[in-house]
């Protein structure tokens, strides 16, 4: 979804010569961080870093039996549910 006052800021800094950073949003970006401070919170509550969080969730690792237990249980759920 594009975000129609960022490309309206865009391209006045374009059309003034001006170099701009970033790409996203405010608003996306917020929400960007907002999801990788979740991140960080159920790796940090699972006992796993957010790396190998990333890996389960993707699918390209398996985690044991009591990882998974402590991941459930950092997102406020059980392996049960």
């Amino acid at each position: 979804m594009a975000c129609q006052v960022h490309e309206g800021k865009e391209k006045v800094a374009e059309l003034r010569g001006e170099s701009r950073l970033g790409g996203a949003c405010p608003d996306q970006f917020a929400d960007f961080l907002t999801s990788m401070k979740f991140v960080n919170e159920v790796a940090t509550a699972a006992g796993l870093t957010k790396s190998m969080l990333s890996k389960v969730e993707s699918g390209a690792a398996y985690p044991s039996v009591a990882a998974l237990v402590r991941i459930a249980e950092a997102l406020g759920t059980t392996v049960a549910s």
